[in-house]
């Protein structure tokens, strides 16, 4: 809970191989709140995102008041101007300043998913990732799965120093040229 107010703050990591691999970084971090992991994309599903990361604000009730898709991230100056400003004056925004870059996964591309997780969970990686990259194949912008497959494959560059957004970029860069 912040500090004289009645915000509660809870991070939700999505992370296909568990609490496992995302518990380094999260101790490395040692944040002051809840951090919990969804490895099987339910938030997803539910909120209809296929980006990270995102800023959810809730009031009492569960009542959405402000949502960032995409490009939360609290080290942004704007992204932290509007989040404090939130916590100290919820009662000044409304659903109506929501931003989204996203959109939920198709039928298919959710059948598609399970699939692949089924695969997973069984041990089966190569065959899981075959699927997921149908996804990408399908929605090249779903970055959770794609984001997800780079993290299986290259682990380096997710969980042992940090996550390298520089390789990231270059990343895309490179499966974007023709």
């Amino acid at each position: 809970m912040a500090e004289g107010s009645d915000v509660e703050l809870l991070s939700i990591a999505v992370d296909f191989q568990g609490a496992d691999v995302v518990r380094p970084y999260v101790d490395k971090a040692n944040p002051s709140f809840t951090t919990v992991v969804d490895s099987e994309n339910v938030l997803a599903r539910l909120l209809g995102f296929k980006a990270l990361p995102n800023g959810y604000f809730l009031e009492p009730g569960l009542k959405l008041s402000e949502s960032i898709k995409g490009r939360f991230d609290i080290r942004n100056p704007e992204i932290l101007k509007k989040t404090l400003g939130w916590i100290n004056s919820p009662a000044l925004y409304d659903n109506d300043s929501q931003e989204t870059i996203d959109e939920s996964m198709t039928s298919d591309e959710q059948n598609i998913f399970d699939n692949g997780l089924m695969l997973y969970q069984k041990g089966n990686v190569q065959e899981a990732i075959s699927e997921w990259l149908k996804i990408v194949n399908m929605d090249p912008k779903n970055w959770i799965v794609r984001k997800q497959i780079w993290a299986i494959l290259y682990p380096d560059k997710f969980y042992d120093a940090g996550v390298d957004f520089n390789w990231q970029r270059l990343r895309i860069e490179a499966e974007s040229t023709p």
